[in-house]
Order: C-alpha cells, then structure tokens, then sequence
C-alpha cells in the first residue's frame, strides 16, 4: 500500500494578506534589469565561486590503456585462442624476474581470462600449449635456478579453469646440459606428447626430446633428435621435425643454415630420417604444417645474395604422399610473413614506414591498414584458421626512430613511440584480431591488471 503526504497549505491570515499586496506592487513598479548588469553579476560570482563553473566542465579523458607484453599466442579456432603475457617485477633476489599470466578468451578477445595455474611468484611461463578440446599444458620455471634447472608442469582439461600439477622435471635428472630449458611442448592427443629441451651458446648448440604416454605424468627421453624444431605430430607415431644434417658430436648441431632439413618419424621421435627436397641447399624453413602423415606444406626462403636490400624467393612445397614429392609454389618478396592455413599459404608483407600490409591469397593481393594509433613502419605476421579469423602479432619500431625510419633525435623530432602510445616497451609486440580477412583489425593485447580471474567450474 502506497502512502501519500498531502501537501502542506499554508494559513492565510492579514499578515498573509499585507505581504502578498506588497510583492504585487513591487512587481507593478519594477524596472527591466540590463543586460550588462546581470553578465558582470554572473562574471563576479565566478570568482567567488569556482566551483561552481567546475562542475560544468567536461569529465577527464581516461588515461591510457597499458597493455602487457606479449610473449606467446595461438589462435585455436575462429574466436577462441590462448596468449601468454608478462611485466617486470624486479625483487631483491631476483631483479630480472617477470610477472607472466596466461589469458583464454572465446569471444576473440573481446573479453580475456587470467587462466595462470597456481604457482610461486618467481615462476616463469617457459612454454604452453592447447589442443582444441580445451586440454592444455603449461610449464613454468624458476629463472634464479640456473645450476639446476626444474620445471613445473601443470594441466588442464576445460581451458584453464582447472589446474592440476602432474611433475617437476629437472635437466640433471635427465642427464642434460646445465641451463637446458624447454623450448617446445607438442601433444597430439591428451595422452601422447613430446617435450624439445634446448641448450644454446654462441653458434653451438644441444636438442634433447623427451615423450609422455600418459597425459605428462610421467616422461621419458628419447635418442637425440636432428635439432631443435619445430616438431609436429599427427599421431601417437608420425611426427616431423626442422633439423640440421648430422656433425660428428652426438646430440649438438652447429647454427647453419645451409644444414637446414625436414625430418620424419614413424615410431614416435625414437628415429629420424631426412626428407630430401630438390632445393638449393641455402634454406631457411619459415613454416610447416602437415594434416596426415602424406599430407602437409612447408614453407622456404631462399635468399639469392648476401646484401641486405637482396630478394628472397619464398616457396611453398606441398606434398601428398610423405614427401617423396612436391609441388612447389613461388612467392618473390625481400620479407614475408606466411600462414598455413590447410594447404594454402596466406603471405603477409609490410610496406616500409606505413601502416599498411597486403594478404595474398593465390594470385588474388588484399591491401589492409592497421589501426592508426600503431606506429608506422613495424612488422606484422599473422596466424589464420580460415580465410576470415586470423590473429595478427605487430612488432613496434625502435624507440628514438620516426616514422620514415631516420633518427629523431637528429631532427629534434619528439614523435610518440608505440611504447608511449600503447603503454609497451621497446621492442614489444601487439596483439591484433581480424574477422574480416584482414580488411580491419583490432588490438586485442589484454590490458594490464584489469582482467578478471576464470570461475571455477
């Protein structure tokens, strides 16, 4: 039930009376004000009090937004993917040592989840990855270790909502350089996965592969691999691998890339053996990827000189029966980015000093621009799923250079660097997203401390 209050009347009585006969007159008998009277009234009483003009004024622009730096990434499916992140948290024990996160979204980063597993503060994400189902592996390291290396090893089954901690693997325990940490986790399933460890000085280095059965729990290592990677496996037993061809030391192989070699394994990564291609012998593998154990595509640069303004010739090599043929597809550019999407190559290139890059799909070249608060003259290289979705890293130009590429300060240019502009440092990458084929992009980097914990379900 509603109560009203009546309104209050008031009692008119002859004093009532005498006033309202008073303001009546008063009225009759009153002279305009001019106009020049009331603007210097207003004009004083602003002086005596500001605040009131304060209220009126416009609401203080927002600050920037900070975004972390971005480490790691995949796009799993269209809108569905992973990235790793970090900032550092310098400490008295550890003053190189960094804050990572790990961040999931399924709404193609409009909103992202802190999915990090639970783990001491000092502990880096060294590498991740996720299958499509939502099975995921993280490992994590503690970089002040460095006489002996340990590595944690987490799991999920639902896209990080759920950790579970499964081993911790030391480079000792497994007979391994000190300082080997890894640099590559592949599964094929949730039960068979393969873990590539690294050890690297100067131009020498040793690749040791280790492989699970049950989901990480346990690890074995397997004989020396013929490099460091990438792999790839499309079953519990076929697997291909980037290698190097073989030098007299067991298990360490010389940074040369006229050594360059794909290699396959039909036995789970236990053997190796080359897959010999009709190329000139100066390769650089930019890419790979392989749907069955026949079919699948790499991709090759060749470079013709040693100059660096010198072309490079890129190839696409397609095969349908393991390897034993190819079919070659040339693609001539000084620098190029590809994505593999099935058998098809998507080729990025940049133009110098701009913000625009062209997609090339097979003969057919789709100009884009990227969003204008990034500064021109970086590098884009993209990963696609299909034609349309597609995540996009963008690399920021040097601080101290402009747009055209000269010196700033030689100019007494004080340009905003990408790091001004987007809260990143020197030499940090942005995350962009595209729906579109690349006909538009976004930022999608997760901003700096605002993003919300995943739910347990």
């Amino acid at each position: 039930m509603e109560h009203r209050i009546p309104p209050i009347e008031p009692r008119r009585g002859e004093a009532y009376d005498a006033v309202q006969s008073s303001q009546e007159s008063a009225i009759k008998n009153s002279r305009p004000v001019p106009l020049s009277f009331l603007l210097l009234i207003v004009g004083v009483s602003s002086l005596f009090f500001p605040w009131r003009s304060a209220r009126a004024q416009a609401p203080a622009p927002n600050p920037p937004v900070v975004y972390d730096a971005l480490q790691q990434f995949h796009l799993i499916s269209p809108g569905v993917g992973w990235v790793a992140t970090s900032q550092l948290a310098p400490s008295s024990d550890c003053p190189d040592c960094t804050d990572e996160h790990l961040y999931w979204t399924q709404n193609n980063g409009q909103d992202w989840r802190d999915i990090t597993p639970q783990r001491t503060p000092q502990q880096n994400i060294q590498q991740a990855f996720f299958l499509s189902d939502g099975h995921g592996w993280v490992a994590l390291e503690d970089p002040r270790k460095e006489d002996d290396k340990v590595v944690t090893l987490a799991r999920t089954s639902d896209a990080g909502a759920n950790w579970e901690t499964l081993a911790s693997l030391s480079d000792h325990a497994f007979g391994f350089m000190n300082e080997t940490a890894p640099s590559q986790i592949f599964f094929s399933d949730s039960l068979h996965g393969w873990m590539l460890w690294t050890w690297a000085q100067a131009t020498v280095r040793a690749d040791y592969l280790l492989a699970t059965s049950d989901g990480g729990r346990t690890w074995r290592r397997l004989p020396p691999p013929p490099g460091g990677g990438p792999i790839q496996f499309v079953s519990s037993l076929e697997g291909w691998m980037i290698g190097v061809l073989d030098h007299p030391a067991p298990g360490f192989r010389g940074v040369d890339p006229e050594s360059a070699q794909l290699f396959n394994s039909h036995d789970g990564g236990r053997t190796w053996r080359p897959v010999p291609q009709s190329l000139v012998p100066v390769v650089d593998f930019a890419g790979m990827n392989f749907k069955s154990q026949l079919e699948g595509v790499i991709v090759l640069r060749i470079s013709f000189s040693a100059t660096p303004d010198s072309l490079g010739r890129y190839f696409a090599c397609a095969t349908t029966d393991g390897g034993r043929n190819w079919q070659f597809s040339p693609f001539d550019a000084k620098e190029a980015a590809p994505s593999i999407i099935d058998s098809r190559v998507l080729w990025f290139t940049s133009d110098k000093g701009t913000r625009n890059i062209t997609i090339k799909r097979g003969d057919a070249a789709a100009p884009s621009s990227l969003p204008d608060v990034l500064w021109p003259g970086g590098s884009a290289t993209g990963s696609f799923v299909d034609d349309s979705n597609g995540w996009v890293e963008y690399s920021a130009r040097p601080t101290g250079r402009n747009a055209s590429g000269t010196n700033s300060k030689s100019q007494g240019d004080a340009a905003p660097t990408l790091s001004d502009l987007l809260g990143v440092g020197q030499g940090e990458k942005v995350l962009l997203s595209t729906t579109d084929g690349g006909k538009t992009f976004h930022i999608i980097t997760p901003p700096s401390g605002v993003v919300p914990p995943a739910p347990n379900r």
